[in-house]
């Protein structure tokens, strides 16, 4: 559910308790995703962070947590960091296309 209302409600409180359950029940890196993008959607992007972070430390083959790390850090006007992370997330099948994404707006703004 908690995927669901990141991709098209705006209810992140309830993705964000959603994930929390689901990881409490042992799905740790889907849900530590979806998590991640509960707290940029709730605008807490060290949360999103933190999580991401938390993610690659159980997965860093996981690019979700990369591109994760990279919209936070655009949100929080870190584009040298967000470059970096972005570039990461290209490595990835699943998430090569929105971290192009990333790198074209930063282009655009001359990162």
């Amino acid at each position: 559910r908690a995927w669901a209302l990141n991709n098209g409600l705006s209810d992140y409180s309830r993705a964000r308790d959603d994930a929390v359950k689901a990881i409490a029940l042992g799905h740790d890196v889907a849900a530590l995703h979806q998590l991640a993008v509960a707290y940029r959607g709730m605008r807490q992007y060290d949360k999103a962070i933190e999580t991401a972070n938390s993610g690659l430390a159980i997965n860093p083959e996981y690019g979700w947590f990369y591109h994760d790390l990279g919209w936070s850090y655009m949100q929080l006007r870190q584009y040298e960091s967000a470059k970096q992370y972005f570039l990461k997330a290209t490595e990835f099948a699943d998430t090569k296309t929105s971290a192009e994404k990333g790198l074209d707006s930063l282009a655009k703004m001359g990162y």
